[in-house]
């Protein structure tokens, strides 16, 4: 899809204005519009009434989760929802099954979407624009069964039920499906056209659905023919870890040297898609930069699975600090096409595809460790060679949601750190180039975003929040790529012991700051299919990890968050 689909009229007047700015981002970033979360939590199970259907926790009867909703006191029924209010039952739920985020699903589907992890029963994916050598390669779905029990998973891919008249519930038509056991992993593939270009383009997106909780992770252009030249991945968030509040985190659109002849590299350009999981849904968008009062730009997503995306076409341009509300939730994915943070350097290293799911800022942390994900040493010419004072060199990136206060904590030796506390404009990314074999810890007064670009082969993958345990995790990697994992644990008298595939690796942490440890281990490779590529980490406070091929990459951060309790969550 070369050409962007026909915009709406409600977005042509604002966007044709706010695009003939020749997407000049790189101004002062964004000042929110509005007061954003100021507790890293997530709202999901909200009650009907005040607060437009969004306040409070703690009551019981009806709850809507955008279109449909579900009441606590007849956990078997389905319910309407017009503006947050139930109006009507749409659907009686089959014995066994009960409703959860107005749908009904299993038991074990409805207590993994009370939790606060990566296990879940319905995901939303969408594939960002690549180079044009990799568009057409198959991007990977893995797919994990962490349960006991066995779970049927579906890869779905919406159809256009205006155009063939199809009823709601043949609106997802099944495409692929597998039977994955407890403890083990299957795989999905899929190859299209991504949209190039700021545009819409209805029903891009794909769901994967199961009746057991599982956990996804995509990886674009998968390496499979170990010909892939620019990769990237992320762990995708269940349906209970979408929200409606998000700002995008990518890098600067810069050209090198190395980005020049790549087709479709589009100057290494930045882009930000978002995904309905709902009919109707109204984006309002306001562009970095922007002062507070500005109007935004306004967008609606008309169907379940269509997708807005925003892509920079100027040197310098950058996403970073976009505020994306919506009023369903949403799924957001931002990256570049590709990257070299704006570096150039001789030896091995190559522009590669930059990619995140975003998580909403009502699940920001406040906390993170910052786990430097270490690139391979036998095919890793460091971009940051001017900067490499200490040692190997990590690349961060920080937006918090308000005005913030943060603070850096290490042992050892470490080259780039601010040792007094560091005040960070709202929406405005922070960046910080360190060197030196350690990592650190960083503690903000208000929720932060935190991403990590590794050495030589780029990335965006969050760093470790540490505001919520990660808990048992069974998780395969992606067949193909070399691999390091990055433990981190949290030390106490108490710590269970960690353990990898059962192996006991306590002894393994060096502690670094504020009670946290860190443990790196590279798992041996794999090759052929996913199930042979599966792990288990127990007694863990966090994960990250990374895959690596000599001109491609990914990784990905296993995301945690802080549930509310009787608060707001907005």
């Amino acid at each position: 899809m070369r050409a962007p689909f026909p915009l709406s009229s409600r977005l042509s007047s604002r966007l044709s204005s706010w695009l003939s700015w020749r997407l000049s981002w790189r101004l002062p970033w964004l000042l929110m519009a509005g007061a954003l979360s100021a507790g890293a939590c997530a709202g999901h199970r909200e009650p009907v009434g005040g607060g437009g259907g969004r306040g409070g926790g703690g009551a019981r009867g009806p709850i809507c989760w955008g279109d449909t909703g579900c009441n606590e006191d007849a956990p078997g029924v389905v319910l309407k929802c017009v503006d947050a209010v139930a109006t009507k039952t749409v659907e009686f739920c089959d014995p066994g099954m009960t409703c959860s985020l107005g749908r009904c699903v299993s038991q074990s589907c409805a207590d993994a979407e009370m939790g606060t992890g990566p296990a879940g029963c319905l995901f939303y994916t969408a594939a960002l624009d690549n180079l044009d050598t990799e568009d057409l390669k198959p991007t990977l779905i893995v797919v994990t069964n962490p349960g006991l029990t066995r779970a049927t998973v579906y890869l779905q891919q919406r159809a256009d039920s205006q155009a063939s008249g199809q009823s709601p519930t043949q609106t997802w038509p099944v495409v692929q499906n597998a039977t994955i056991n407890g403890g083990s992993a299957g795989s999905f593939t899929f190859a299209g056209q991504p949209l190039q270009g700021t545009g819409y383009a209805p029903g891009a997106a794909r769901r994967i659905v199961s009746d057991q909780p599982v956990t996804v992770m995509v990886v674009q252009s998968d390496n499979e023919d170990l010909r892939a030249d620019s990769s990237s991945g992320t762990m995708l968030l269940p349906l209970h870890g979408l929200g409606w509040d998000y700002m995008a985190m990518t890098y600067q659109q810069t050209l090198t040297a190395r980005i020049a002849p790549l087709l479709g590299a589009r100057g290494g350009a930045a882009e930000v898609a978002v995904v309905a999981t709902q009919s109707d849904t109204l984006l309002r968008i306001w562009a970095p930069g922007a002062p507070e009062e500005t109007p935004p730009t306004e967008q609606v997503l008309q169907q379940d699975g269509d997708l807005f995306q925003l892509v920079t076409n100027e040197e310098g341009d950058d996403l970073s600090g976009t505020l994306i509300r919506a009023s369903k939730p949403v799924a957001v994915f931002s990256g570049n096409v590709v990257t070299t943070y704006g570096k150039t350097a001789q030896g091995i290293n190559t522009p590669d595809m930059a990619m995140e799911q975003m998580v909403p800022i009502s699940e920001w942390s406040k906390s993170y460790v910052a786990a430097r994900l270490p690139a391979q040493t036998t095919a890793c010419d460091t971009l940051f060679a001017s900067d490499a004072t200490l040692g190997p060199v990590s690349y961060w990136r920080i937006v918090a949601s308000k005005q913030a206060t943060l603070e850096f904590s290490w042992t050892g030796q470490l080259d780039g750190l601010p040792s007094d506390p560091l005040p960070v404009t709202r929406g405005l990314p922070f960046r910080l180039v360190v060197s030196g074999e350690g990592d650190f810890v960083v503690h903000s007064n208000v929720p932060i975003l935190m991403t990590q670009g590794m050495d030589c082969e780029a990335t965006l993958s969050s760093a470790v929040p540490v505001d919520a345990p990660l808990g048992p995790l069974t998780f395969a990697l992606v067949p193909n790529f070399e691999h390091a994992l990055v433990i981190v644990r949290k030390d106490s008298r108490d710590a269970p012991p960690v353990l990898l595939d059962s192996y006991d690796i306590s002894d393994q942490f060096v502690p670094i700051a504020d009670g946290f440890s860190v443990a790196r281990r590279e798992p041996p490779s794999c090759y052929d299919s996913v199930g042979a590529c599966v792990h288990q980490l127990t007694g863990a406070h966090g994960l990250t990890l990374r895959g690596m091929d000599v001109t491609s990459s990914y990784a990905t951060t296993p995301m945690t968050w802080v549930k509310c309790g009787t608060d707001t969550c907005r």
